[in-house]
C-alpha cells in the first residue's frame, strides 16, 4: 500500500494495476529467497498453474518439508483472535501466555488413553479467556485441559462439543490454575 492505494507492478514495469481475479496458490516462507530460488518458485508457479515452461509441476525440494506451523517455545504468546479454530494433534505445547479474543474453537485429537498426554497447553504465564468451544476427540472422562504458572486474568466461558455433548457427564472446571474435564458430581477437596 501507498497512501492507502494497493500497488501492484509487473517486472520491470513501473505502471500501477490491480489485481483482478483469483489468488490460486500463496506461499509464505520463513527465510528470505535467493535469485536461484526465486526463479524455481516462479517456474514451478509457471508450470504447475498456467502449464507452460520449462519448470516442473512439483514444488522445489527446498520448499517441501517446511513445517506448516510456527516453531513455538516457552516465550512464545499465543493470542486467538474472535471466531479463529486450532486442532491440536501433537504433545502438550509450552507459551508464554495464552489469550483468546471472543469466541475460539479448539479440537483436541489424543488416543483416548494416556490422559496425562490430553493437555494442550502449560502456560508458562498469563492466561485470559473469551469462550472456547472444546471438541475433545475422543472425548476423556477426567482430564487436565491445560495450566498456568501466572495469573488468570479472565477466565473461560467453555463449551464442551463432539459426541454426545449434551449429555456428556462431564464438565470444565479450574483448579489450582489448570482447566479440567471432570466426570459431573465430582468432589474435588484442597487441604
Amino acid at each position: 500500500m501507498a497512501n492507502g492505494q494497493p500497488q501492484w507492478y509487473g517486472e520491470e514495469k513501473t505502471n500501477n494495476r490491480m489485481w483482478y481475479g483469483d489468488i490460486a496458490e500463496m506461499i509464505v516462507t520463513t527465510m528470505p529467497l535467493g535469485h536461484h530460488q526465486e526463479n524455481e518458485l516462479l517456474a514451478y508457479l509457471r508450470k504447475k498453474w498456467l502449464n507452460k515452461g520449462t519448470g516442473t509441476a512439483t514444488p522445489p525440494a527446498w520448499l517441501t518439508g517446511m513445517p506448516a506451523t510456527p516453531a513455538t517455545d516457552a516465550d512464545t504468546a499465543l493470542v486467538m483472535a474472535n471466531g479463529t479454530s486450532l486442532q491440536h494433534e501433537a504433545a502438550t505445547k509450552t507459551l508464554g501466555a495464552l489469550v483468546t479474543d471472543g469466541t475460539v474453537d479448539w479440537t483436541r485429537v489424543w488416543d483416548g488413553v494416556t490422559t496425562g498426554s490430553f493437555p494442550l497447553f502449560a502456560v508458562n504465564g498469563e492466561v485470559s479467556f473469551g469462550t472456547v468451544r472444546l471438541t475433545p476427540e475422543p472425548k476423556p472422562t477426567e482430564a487436565k485441559v491445560l495450566g498456568w504458572t501466572g495469573d488468570l486474568v479472565n477466565g473461560a466461558t467453555w463449551q464442551l462439543l463432539g459426541d454426545d455433548a449434551s449429555s456428556s457427564g462431564v464438565n470444565l472446571r479450574a483448579a489450582e490454575k489448570a482447566y479440567w474435564i471432570i466426570p459431573v458430581g465430582t468432589l474435588l477437596f484442597f487441604r
